[in-house]
């Protein structure tokens, strides 16, 4: 008799004991293989700048991503097809200088197809603010420009503060920028630094979220 309940208490604790290993690493496996699914994703973020307040920020944003992904500056892109297709997942941001880069335009619009759901977010680098009405539709309208050739908002889009050294530009820009002061801003050209690293990586975190 006592034999007979040995048996069953063994057989019971084996069974239960491979039960909960077998559950264990079903369960085990099910998060490994998130995680290299996570990994195994290919992420760039695209960006185009004219005196590198847009470089700076989409490195704070990557910081902020806390992923590995590849940062490509549109200038440096020359076969468009190829990037469109190599990537799992893009995030795409421009410096404004009477309107986003041109380029980077080009790009979405040429690629839109290949890029359809895989675009999660934008962002625009500029000297406007939400702070204001005309501000904040300048900024939308900043933000369409690079909508309008994908067909479609992605999930995440933001706007950041710019840069502008009166020393660093050129001859050219510098007049151009004196004129727009002076005609509608009523002031004199001066040096100014909006960007702001804590939003650009809160933006990142908040992006790597959606991966």
């Amino acid at each position: 008799m006592s034999t007979q309940k040995l048996t069953r208490r063994e057989f019971l604790y084996t069974t239960g004991k491979y039960s909960l290993t077998s559950l264990l690493a079903f369960n085990f496996g099910i998060g490994i293989s998130r995680l290299v699914k996570a990994d195994s994703q290919k992420i760039a973020l695209i960006y185009a700048t004219r005196y590198g307040a847009t470089k700076d920020t989409v490195m704070w944003i990557k910081s902020g991503l806390n992923r590995d992904a590849d940062i490509l500056n549109i200038e440096d892109i020359s076969h468009f097809q190829e990037v469109a297709t190599k990537y799992d997942y893009y995030v795409v941001g421009s410096g404004v200088w009477k309107g986003v880069h041109n380029k980077l335009v080009a790009f979405l619009s040429s690629e839109s197809n290949a890029l359809q759901g895989k675009v999660l977010g934008t962002f625009v680098v500029c000297g406007s603010t939400a702070d204001t009405e005309s501000g904040t539709r300048r900024i939308e309208a900043y933000l369409n420009q690079l909508h309008s050739p994908l067909g479609y908002k992605p999930t995440l889009n933001a706007h950041f503060g710019g840069r502008l050294i009166v020393e660093q530009l050129t001859e050219d820009d510098k007049q151009t920028l004196t004129r727009f002061y002076k005609i509608y801003l009523n002031k004199e050209l001066e040096s100014w630094d909006r960007t702001d690293p804590n939003k650009a990586q809160l933006y990142g975190t908040q992006m790597g979220k959606s991966f």
